[in-house]
């Protein structure tokens, strides 16, 4: 059985290493990508159901990265990571308003909203996408 992959893109290793590990322990697979560009090559790799985007990536802002994912794989379910925004901040609220993202995760988050948020990727089939 092939296990639906999620795609983590950030540069910060201990945010990484912590949803690689989550996704591990729930015995789902995990792609990471460091930037925009890797996250995009992985993209082309993987069949990824859902991609947790870190709004500052050092080559791209999150949520352009997540404009060109939804146009090129409408299909994946993003969720936008940020210790800079709040969930009522004006671009989180305009994200999820566009269908841009599925949800969004502030830092530190805890990791049970990361477990939410796969539930919901994971649940949700074609018609139910943001």
């Amino acid at each position: 059985m092939t296990l639906p992959t999620v795609l983590v893109v950030d540069d910060e290793e201990d945010m990484v290493w912590a949803i690689q590990t989550l996704l591990k322990v729930d015995e789902h697979s995990c792609c990471v990508a460091r930037s925009a560009t890797e996250a995009l090559a992985e993209l082309s790799r993987h069949t990824v159901v859902a991609a947790f985007v870190d709004l500052k990536l050092p080559d791209r802002d999150g949520i352009d990265l997540i404009r060109t994912i939804r146009r090129d794989r409408p299909e994946v379910r993003c969720f936008l990571m940020s210790g800079y925004l709040y969930p009522d901040d004006e671009p989180v609220r305009t994200a999820e308003a566009d269908g841009l993202i599925a949800g969004f995760i502030s830092k530190p988050f805890l990791l049970e909203n990361v477990r939410e948020a796969i539930r919901v990727a994971l649940r949700a089939g074609p018609e139910g996408l943001p």
